[in-house]
């Protein structure tokens, strides 16, 4: 999930749709309180994808995904 100006979120899971859905219907999340305006996806092989969400959190720093977030 992103906003015009950050990533706010990056995750994985079988159900995008649902994943989605739950972020937007908990308004009182750190994510939603930074009012995310997109979302993109990306189709990975299941075996992949622990790997894969890491390398993207590495390289794009998603405020939500951040381990020490101010």
């Amino acid at each position: 999930m992103s906003n015009a100006r950050e990533w706010i979120y990056i995750g994985e899971t079988d159900n995008i749709r649902g994943a989605l859905i739950d972020h937007l219907r908990d308004t009182d999340t750190p994510a939603m309180k930074m009012r995310p305006t997109g979302f993109v996806f990306e189709i990975c092989d299941l075996a992949r994808r622990p790997a894969r969400q890491d390398r993207l959190v590495h390289e794009y720093g998603p405020a939500c995904n951040r381990t020490n977030r101010p």
